[in-house]
């Protein structure tokens, strides 16, 4: 089957392949084992410069990425990918800060999205990703309600367990 990184929607669950970059164990396998649960194929690179060979061996329809990664930082992947002219979906970062040079930086070098991961639960992002179109749009859910009620807070600015 031909897929497009445009056009998901005739894509089964485990036929859309995802790969997680996080020089962090524990995240990533957090992630790992949130997308697989959702019927997805996932794998998984500890550090950019496997993550390149991996994507450069492979097609994914999504890659989720972090930014500081051993061995190869996530922009100089995504440039690298770009360069190659690699096959792949979506690219998209991860990241636990939000320095807006970085952040510049990887949309300059052609990333899809970036999540800022401190803000947001990883069943957030998840739901994120559904509503963005990073995923297929025939899995395409709406956020649960804690969900809902978390953005919310954020996108006023207001903390409202602090009062």
């Amino acid at each position: 089957m031909d897929q497009t990184s445009e056009n998901n929607s005739g894509t089964a669950p485990s036929e859309f392949r995802i790969l997680i970059v996080n020089g962090e164990d524990f995240l990533r396998w957090l992630y790992v084992d949130l997308f697989s649960k959702q019927g997805f194929t996932v794998e998984e690179a500890d550090n950019g410069l496997y993550a390149l060979r991996m994507a450069k061996s492979k097609r994914y329809d999504l890659i989720l990425s972090n930014l500081s990664l051993p061995k190869m930082h996530g922009i100089d992947v995504l440039k690298n990918l770009k360069q190659d002219k690699a096959d792949y979906g979506k690219f998209v970062f991860i990241a636990s800060y939000s320095q807006i040079v970085i952040i510049e930086q990887a949309f300059k070098a052609g990333v899809d999205g970036y999540i800022e991961a401190s803000r947001y639960s990883p069943q957030q992002i998840l739901d994120y990703c559904f509503q963005q179109g990073y995923l297929p749009s025939q899995l395409s859910r709406e956020p649960t309600e804690a969900a809902r009620k978390d953005v919310s807070k954020w996108i006023q600015g207001v903390d409202h367990d602090k009062k």
